[in-house]
């Protein structure tokens, strides 16, 4: 038979109030046209990443620069 202590715990996050604050932003039409520029932001630089990875090919910031405009 299990102890009366064991069971399930339920824990807050340390940033639920953040959480909740952001979850009401993205409700409101601003909040919204935010969350679209980011989204197109950062599927911007996954897609660099798939192509690149971590760390850049090459040294100087030319020849990387040509790296990440050339077609994949």
């Amino acid at each position: 038979m299990a102890s009366p202590d064991a069971g399930r715990t339920v824990s807050i996050a340390e940033d639920e109030q953040l959480q909740h604050r952001l979850r009401k932003l993205i409700a409101t039409p601003k909040g919204r046209h935010r969350l679209r520029e980011r989204v197109a932001v950062e599927h911007r630089l996954a897609r660099l990443g798939r192509k690149q990875g971590q760390r850049a090919r090459y040294l100087g910031v030319r020849k990387n620069l040509y790296d990440a405009r050339r077609p994949s």
